[in-house]
């Protein structure tokens, strides 16, 4: 029997059957076709009639045929190489795309017509049939997407995700290559997600290996470069991936390069995404873009948007425009000012109204009352009411408010000559209580502080105790060992990373940024013997 080849689609390298990457670029080496289609049609010709091939992956070869019981419909089918056959953890992940898939009916998602095993134990799933290109095509012919077509994309591919995650599912290799971009009957865009190969339901975690670096390196979530379980994943992962994606059809890059998968793993762990001014200026004239997308591939999920419809809607938000999110709000009705209303007296008025109001209103006042008429009148007889009224207020208050005043300068005087042995209440040395008396309590007998000021904060709490110089001494040990075991990461040590890395959780078991950085370097090392 002829042995199998393999071949790299980077550089076109070929390899014997026993290599599962490229030793030059680390490329993930697929079987050529020859041996798949000769399987193909000696198990499924009774029920597909082959087409053309339209490209091989990791499972196997995609196919473009005719499905003969249903009046030769197209679709496209794929089968399962046959030297995996063998593996069950191999066909498990086989069948779970299928049943994952298959559940997921929604205009956004492939549509799966059949899925099963051939007569000779090939297994295979018959999918809709797609005409048009891969976003990832799209976006090497075309480069970076108007902003509007990128939010088109977006909004289509999330409803798609989220009626899957609806269901559980989490896609877990989103990118470019699983969107697919199709026109419609009104040459409309339609967007199709496709390839759940490595989806997995949360049901089902036995299917999926712990540990396994699961996703495309490229476009790989936070999570998955630090190693996390499949089974601890959530939709929030997909969310980062799809950041990625939107990034890239924002500004025509991804947000990290790397020559290795390794290196990508590396920079979703430890560097930030660059500002979109550095990598296409032309975006600076629309800077609401940007944290939207940031916040998107934040490194802690917690602090990314819950669900991709929320990704969904704060990136069509801003797509509208800076004026958009104010225009959520409704204004407060607008007051017209008429002629009639200025004449019948003045009224307070708004920052925009002051400076037509401000010439008008010497026009406006009304004219200085005529001089009484001389002669006895009523009116100085009101008047010397009010007069009388007058002086004995006067005569009455001008005693009480000296007598005010004299208080007043006694209590500042009085306060003054006291100093700091009885402080006022407005001072600074009011807040601070007399020092304790030796072996004894403080006035008050509680609130203490462990210097023995007995001082305490603006809320009345206890000021933190400090760090004895034991406590010191091991969280500099600590911090040591994590910047040791750091420097052995960046140069590829990675067994000594997780020795210095452990030495410091000896100190200090709980420490998370320990704990996460021994399963950083233990997935970075597994990741590393693979390749």
């Amino acid at each position: 029997m002829q042995a199998l080849m393999k071949i790299c689609h980077t550089c076109q390298q070929t390899y014997s059957d026993n290599h599962e990457f490229c030793l030059r670029d680390g490329t993930r080496l697929v079987a050529q076709a020859g041996d798949t289609r000769a399987q193909l049609a000696a198990g499924l010709l009774r029920r597909f009639r082959v087409i053309r091939r339209l490209g091989e992956g990791g499972m196997g070869a995609v196919y473009l045929a005719e499905q003969i019981a249903v009046g030769n419909r197209p679709v496209a089918l794929k089968v399962l190489s046959r030297k995996l056959l063998d593996d069950p953890e191999f066909l498990l992940r086989f069948q779970n795309e299928a049943a994952s898939t298959g559940r997921i009916h929604h205009p956004n998602v492939v549509t799966i017509h059949e899925s099963g095993q051939a007569d000779d134990g090939t297994p295979y799933i018959a999918m809709e049939y797609l005409e048009g290109e891969s976003l990832s095509q799209t976006l090497k012919r075309r480069g970076a997407l108007p902003v509007p077509e990128a939010a088109e994309i977006l909004q289509q591919t999330v409803r798609g995700l989220n009626a899957a995650h609806k269901l559980g599912i989490i896609h877990r290799d989103l990118k470019p290559d699983n969107i697919f971009l199709m026109r419609g009957d009104e040459d409309e865009t339609i967007v199709k997600v496709v390839d759940f190969g490595i989806a997995k339901l949360r049901e089902s975690g036995t299917h999926t290996q712990t540990g396994m670096v699961l996703g495309t390196p490229a476009y790989m979530s936070y999570e998955q470069a630090c190693g996390m379980r499949s089974d601890e994943l959530d939709a929030r992962s997909d969310v980062y991936s799809l950041g990625v994606v939107l990034f890239e059809m924002l500004t025509g890059s991804v947000p990290f390069h790397s020559d290795t998968p390794l290196g990508y793993l590396r920079k979703h762990m430890m560097e930030q995404p660059p500002a979109f001014r550095a990598v296409k200026p032309e975006l600076a004239a629309t800077p609401q873009l940007e944290p939207v997308v940031m916040k998107a591939l934040a490194k802690n999920r917690e602090a990314r948007y819950s669900s991709v419809l929320e990704f969904g809607r704060a990136f069509a938000v801003a797509a509208q425009g800076p004026g958009s999110v104010d225009a959520l709000t409704p204004l407060p009705p607008t007051s017209v000012i008429r002629p009639s209303d200025v004449e019948s007296g003045p009224r307070a008025a708004g920052p925009s109204q002051a400076p037509a109001a401000t010439p008008i209103q010497p026009k406006l006042q009304p004219p200085p009352p005529p001089a009484p008429a001389a002669g006895p009148t009523p009116g100085p007889v009101t008047t010397s009411r009010g007069t009388g009224k007058s002086r004995l207020a006067l005569w009455v208050g001008a005693p009480l408010l000296a007598l005010l005043l004299g208080l007043g300068v006694w209590y500042v005087s009085s306060g003054t000559h006291q100093g700091s042995g009885s402080p006022t209440p407005s001072s600074p040395q009011a807040q601070t209580p007399p020092a304790n008396p030796p072996g004894g309590n403080p006035p008050g007998g509680t609130g203490t502080s462990p210097t023995g000021t007995g001082q305490q904060g603006p809320t009345g709490e206890t000021p933190a105790k400090p760090q004895s110089p034991k406590e010191s001494l091991k969280d500099m040990r600590v911090e040591a060992a994590k910047r040791q075991g750091d420097e052995y990461f960046d140069n590829g040590q990675y067994v000594k990373a997780i020795n210095a890395y452990k030495a410091g959780l000896r100190l200090a078991p709980r420490n998370a940024q320990l704990l996460q950085a021994v399963r950083r370097a233990q997935t970075a090392q597994a990741t590393e013997r693979k390749f």
